[in-house]
């Protein structure tokens, strides 16, 4: 068969929960999304369909409903109809939502799917074996807390998920070593292929940030959703404390979140909201602003929450600032050089490492040196989403097996 008359490559790609059509919009315009700091996995994915000449269909469950269709691309907003739901119902809107996926997969003709993690439980994707449609999920969160106790339901979605590692998927694209090791754990000695991937940055995005400042109040930042299970309320019982011994020490909290206004009212009620800042949702120049003004970057995320690769990790790296996290925070199998390290949900280790930093000692500029050691991975193309679905997909056309590709801290090195 000639190049020209060869079927085109279909491929269903379930987005997060973001507005997916914004994104093309901008893509198609040749802009980036001024909205997110990363180049965004779904620009990556349809620079990767064009250059392959693949026909997509685009689905992420933001809640603004939306579609737009151009040339090859089709790209939808489906809103999740029950995202608040609890319980049972919680679990049978995800159901049924996959099952919708499954069937546009279907309609579409697609030859592979991928993602998957959003919105639906992963084994619903099982489902596609039936249509002899391949299937190889994105993973950007790990799949359950690893520092609390794992609930009867999530041991019964873990028994299910395992059936569809160990049977249903062409690959598994992992953003994290711990993602990995999950997928690993639950698929035993049947595991498919494990894809490795991570954040990819253009290498202006945090050029000419100058270094720390060496004196003057020291300054932690935050950036991220304000939201108990982040730990932002473990942060103002820290400030407190720190304000109370006389530290000469800030705090910047940059974003969203339905503890937003909470947080301010006790900020407040202390009379600490001078040094303790909550400004809301920044855009892209003030956050650049904020990581300059900053001396260190704190990811304090709870055991509670199920975490990805955090972005603000490696946002911090890139900006030459050292960070302050836990290992419940998936980022730091790779960055390990450039943080300090506190025990999960241990405040009290929180506050030690932050008194630590704010020395501003040998051990601090260490870290700062370190970030310009550790963030050669994320601003090349080498270990990008894009350089994954291009693996995936070239196995996928040739009709051969997708050879496993993770990212060992060797290539992190180089």
């Amino acid at each position: 068969m000639s190049p020209t008359s060869r079927r085109r490559l279909r491929v269903l790609y379930v987005a997060g929960p973001g507005d997916v059509v914004g994104t093309f919009r901008c893509w198609r315009r040749g802009e980036d999304d001024p909205s997110q700091v990363a180049i965004t996995y779904s620009a990556q994915f349809f620079d990767v369909c064009r250059d392959m000449g693949a026909e997509a269909l685009v689905i992420s469950s933001h809640p603004r409903r939306d579609a737009v269709r151009d040339g090859p691309f089709t790209v939808e907003n489906r809103p999740h109809g029950l995202r608040d739901a609890r319980g049972l119902l919680f679990h049978l809107s995800r159901v049924l939502y996959g099952v919708g996926l499954v069937l546009s997969a279907v309609r579409f003709r697609a030859d592979v799917v991928v993602g998957g993690q959003h919105g639906s439980h992963l084994f619903v994707f099982f489902l596609l074996r039936l249509f002899r449609i391949r299937f190889a999920p994105s993973l950007h969160c790990v799949l359950w807390p690893q520092f609390a106790a794992v609930k009867r339901s999530q041991r019964l979605l873990n028994r299910l998920d395992a059936f569809l590692f160990r049977r249903g998927c062409e690959a598994v694209l992992c953003v994290s070593k711990d993602i990995e090791a999950q997928v690993a754990q639950l698929a035993g000695g049947r595991c498919p292929p494990r894809v490795s991937f991570v954040p990819t940055y253009c290498a202006d995005t945090f050029r000419d940030i100058p270094a720390p400042a060496r004196d003057g109040p020291f300054r932690v930042l935050y950036a991220g959703r304000i939201e108990a299970d982040k730990g932002v309320f473990g942060l103002l019982e820290i400030y407190r404390q720190l304000a109370a011994a006389g530290c000469e020490v800030e705090f910047d909290l940059c974003g969203d979140g339905s503890s937003l206004t909470e947080l301010r009212t006790r900020a407040r009620g202390l009379g600490v909201e001078g040094g303790f800042r909550c400004h809301g949702h920044l855009n892209r120049a003030r956050m650049r602003e904020m990581f300059a003004a900053s001396g260190v970057v704190i990811v304090p995320t709870t055991s509670q929450f199920v975490e990805g690769f955090n972005k603000v990790v490696v946002e911090s790296i890139l900006a030459k600032r050292p960070v302050i996290t836990s290992d419940v925070c998936p980022a730091l199998s790779y960055v390990k050089e450039a943080v300090y390290v506190a025990n999960v949900d241990d405040w009290a280790s929180y506050r030690v490492r932050i008194e630590q930093a704010a020395c501003r000692d040998d051990g601090y500029w260490r870290r700062v040196a370190a970030c310009g050691q550790v963030s050669g991975a994320f601003v090349t193309a080498e270990w990008s989403f894009a350089s994954t679905l291009r693996h995936v997909f070239g196995a996928v056309e040739k009709r051969v097996a997708v050879e496993e590709r993770r990212l060992s801290m060797q290539s992190l090195d180089r």
